[in-house]
């Protein structure tokens, strides 16, 4: 699970998995959540020519989902190292060996 994406212009599903700070904790004025930090993901992903599509917090089987629905090449998630391994296992249960999990840690 790197932190680049490698693939060329493809489409790239976005989301926030179940990280120890729930939404309602966070404050508008905290210097850099998690839906910040996707968000910033996203940009970067779209500027480097992928399509994305951006879920917001989402859950490892509900983001498997939308990978496979959108049929994305890569899961880019801001996620803990659990919850990104019970995604790429979701992902490996639907016979999605070949989509590339990426994982930006929560800042």
């Amino acid at each position: 699970m790197g932190d680049d994406l490698d693939v060329q212009s493809s489409r790239v599903v976005v989301a926030i998995l179940d990280l120890d700070t729930a939404p309602d904790t966070v404050t508008d004025d905290a210097p850099d959540t998690a839906s910040d930090t996707a968000l910033r993901s996203a940009r970067t992903a779209s500027a480097e020519g992928h399509e994305v599509v951006y879920l917001g917090r989402s859950d490892p089987q509900a983001t498997a989902w939308a990978v496979r629905a959108e049929d994305a090449a890569t899961a880019l998630v801001v996620a803990d190292d659990a919850s990104a391994q019970q995604l790429r296992e979701a992902l490996d249960a639907m016979g999605l060996h070949e989509v590339e999990v990426s994982r930006v840690a929560p800042r």
